[in-house]
């Protein structure tokens, strides 16, 4: 019992110090289209597919459609393909935010 405070103490102090020199690392779209290039697409279909999940709560939040209206059945490997493609026909736009380049890609695709 007494050597149970100085090991949760040191991994205290281990667990504060990671999060001090932690820092926040967003996905660029040079990052993305790194992702979407590899093959299988599963890494972009997971990243694009949580993307869309927070626009489409976004638009729901809004009561209308505001940034794209995806057409049913449409399978999270295509939705990858969508973002893929518009980054391969889009580098100037790769150093932007990736969420940002599947935002425009699926506004090009998937009109209101």
């Amino acid at each position: 019992m007494r050597l149970l405070l100085p090991i949760a103490l040191l991994l205290l102090a281990s667990v504060a110090r990671a999060d001090v020199t932690a820092a926040p690392q967003f996905k660029t779209g040079n990052d993305l289209y790194q992702l979407c290039s590899a093959s299988p697409l599963f890494a972009c279909a997971d990243y694009v597919s949580g993307a869309v999940d927070m626009l489409i709560a976004l638009d729901a939040a809004e009561g209308k459609c505001r940034y794209f209206k995806l057409k049913d059945g449409v399978r999270p490997e295509e939705l990858g393909e969508i973002v893929a493609n518009y980054l391969r026909d889009h580098p100037d736009e790769r150093d932007r935010a990736a969420i940002s380049s599947v935002l425009r890609a699926l506004m090009a695709e998937f009109r209101c």
